[in-house]
């Protein structure tokens, strides 16, 4: 059994699997969201409930932050309301792929009062964060990371420390372009053909043979046999 709460902010498609995963595998779990929802379904499957930001920086020395974006994770970190008007020690964990100034902002206020950070952002998609096989790719300072490797190895299968502070999102900036511009390679790829009067699903089962084959590729299969290309797949 694991000792110590854990504080998680943040329940949405990828903290809900993410808080849950740390859950069964025996952490005490301490959760907030704005959304009573998720909170709600997450307590009934074991988590503890926090009323506000404010509780769990009272609560836990270990907080674990997957908002939507800086301005949220900002708000959580060094808000009115936030966890450092009360949290005394300890790390917060920022999975939010966000801005680098914004990191460093909220690293830099944090760690005046003597806390650390380190960001870690995922990727893997809600499946991953679900299924708890997510790849974690962190930046910080490595003796903080390693304490906390097993907190993370909790929620992902692949778990990297880059470098110092935003080395992790830099990671996982990379792995963005890498992944927009593939997209937009296939879409570009798949238009020229259907211009030319080839048929899609030929092309798509020709290509998964081929050299251009890819996981990326093959998770595109509905959306490019169907030829709909819903924002989540092209963002």
């Amino acid at each position: 059994m694991n000792t110590g709460t854990v504080g998680f902010i943040g329940l949405g498609n990828m903290g809900f699997g993410m808080a849950r995963n740390l859950v069964v595998k025996g952490y005490d779990v301490m959760a907030y969201d704005l959304a009573p929802e998720p909170l709600e379904r997450l307590v009934q499957q074991g988590a503890r409930r926090a009323e506000s930001v404010v509780q769990i920086g009272q609560t836990c020395e270990r907080v674990m932050v997957m908002v939507v974006n800086g301005a949220q994770v900002e708000a959580v970190v060094s808000g009115e309301h936030g966890l450092l008007q009360t949290m005394g020690s300890g790390v917060i964990i920022v999975h939010s792929t966000i801005a680098l100034s914004e990191l460093r902002r909220v690293a830099v206020q944090a760690e005046a009062r003597g806390i650390q950070v380190i960001d870690c952002p995922v990727s893997g998609g809600v499946e991953g964060a679900a299924e708890g096989t997510l790849t974690i790719l962190s930046g910080g300072d490595a003796s903080v990371f390693e304490a906390q490797r097993p907190l993370l190895d909790a929620v992902a299968a692949n778990v990297t420390h880059l470098g110092p502070l935003g080395a992790g999102l830099i990671g996982k900036l990379a792995n963005n372009l890498i992944l927009g511009v593939g997209r937009l390679a296939i879409a570009e790829a798949f238009g020229m053909a259907k211009k030319a009067g080839l048929s899609t699903e030929a092309l798509y089962h020709t290509m998964i043979t081929c050299t251009a084959d890819s996981k990326q590729l093959r998770s595109l299969e509905g959306a490019l046999l169907r030829g709909e290309y819903p924002p989540a797949l092209v963002s």
